[in-house]
């Protein structure tokens, strides 16, 4: 009987110390897992010092446009269309997320050519140039007014611009801002996007007077900010269908929307 209990002692004891080794080898999985440095995921690295600047009332929607010094990105239409260039090659892709579709173009590319839906009727270049402090935005900015009145009507964007609106332009008012550190190539796709060359800077806003007392302000800035994302924020989406129609990627799923973005800009 004496035996029998120290065979079942050693037994139990037996059974403990494996339950304990057990436990030993799995927190010991957890911490190498979960806490040890070697072992650990490392965190995605961070874009520190966005500028972010919210747009309301242009042809593409509201507008939220995200810029750093090695890449920007514009999200318009509520989220259905995205532009986005980033270091290292800088290339600007146009992109629709209902249509998965993209227009791309170089960044020098982009340097000198337009998207064409948000810039301003006739010579803006000939126009008055001031410079001024925005308190709202808390910056410098340039200010460039034009007068219609003094331009040459049969100059092709003006003349498109008053036939489509049906009124005649009296002046309007330009505002470039001075905000962050741009690089060259986020200016490019400014001047793409914005379709001005001659003025650096964060176009925002834009307001149009006609002969007739009315106007229109094409984009206005509600606010700015300063943030940052995960560098995947900028990366280019995958497995978008290449359109080299660019008017096609900005056609909206409803038609409606697409008219009255692109066709019926600001409001008086």
């Amino acid at each position: 009987m004496t035996l029998l209990k120290a065979k079942s002692k050693s037994a139990v004891t037996t059974m403990v110390c494996l339950v304990l080794q057990m436990s030993c080898v799995y927190l010991s999985c957890v911490y190498f897992s979960c806490f040890h440095p070697a072992c650990a995921a490392e965190p995605e690295a961070m874009v520190r010092n966005i500028q972010v600047v919210h747009q309301t009332g242009g042809m593409l929607g509201d507008i939220d446009l995200y810029i750093g010094e090695k890449a920007v990105r514009c999200v318009a239409r509520r989220g259905e269309i995205v532009i986005v260039s980033s270091a290292p090659t800088w290339k600007v892709l146009l992109y629709s997320k209902p249509r998965n579709e993209g227009f791309e173009l170089t960044n020098k590319q982009a340097g000198f050519s337009r998207l064409g839906i948000m810039g301003l009727p006739g010579d803006v270049d000939k126009g008055e140039v001031t410079r001024v402090f925005d308190a709202k935005l808390k910056c410098k900015c340039t200010q460039v007014f034009v007068d219609g009145t003094k331009q040459p009507s049969q100059t092709k964007d003006l003349y498109i611009f008053q036939e489509r609106n049906h009124r005649r332009l009296k002046n309007y008012t330009y505002r470039l801002a001075d905000i962050g550190t741009l690089t060259p190539e986020v200016q490019n796709v400014l001047f793409w996007l914005y379709s001005d060359h001659f003025f650096k800077g964060v176009p925002v806003e834009a307001i149009i007077n006609y002969a007739d007392g009315s106007k229109v302000t094409l984009y206005s800035t509600v606010s700015r900010s300063t943030t940052s994302k995960p560098a995947s924020f900028f990366d280019y989406p995958k497995g978008y269908k290449l359109n080299r129609d660019k008017m096609k990627v900005l056609t909206s799923a409803d038609m409606n929307t697409t008219l009255e973005d692109l066709w019926v800009p600001g409001k008086d």
